[in-house]
């Protein structure tokens, strides 16, 4: 019995045009994937949802995930995180 599970595929500007042929392969090759999600930048969601016409994919906004986390916190964390670091090595 093949077990059913769905696909996350976090997705940059830079990799947009390569998402097609992803979700191409995934169908192709992963048995059992169910869903694919494509988690990427709000800018970059009008652009997919005209390049993917699969009926089980879905994308979704990486600012919306968890409530009060968003790439510019991530980003704050980690810059603080390694000027913490820095400091401490200088």
């Amino acid at each position: 019995m093949n077990k059913v599970f769905d696909i996350i595929v976090p997705v940059a500007a830079k990799d947009i045009e390569f998402v097609p042929l992803t979700v191409s392969y995934l169908r192709r090759n992963i048995i059992g994937a169910n869903k694919v999600y494509v988690i990427t930048n709000q800018k970059n969601i009008s652009k997919l949802k005209n390049l993917v016409s699969d009926t089980e994919f879905y994308i979704i906004d990486e600012n919306t995930l968890l409530e009060s986390l968003s790439y510019n916190v991530v980003r704050r964390i980690l810059f603080n995180i390694w000027a913490k670091a820095a400091s401490q090595t200088g």
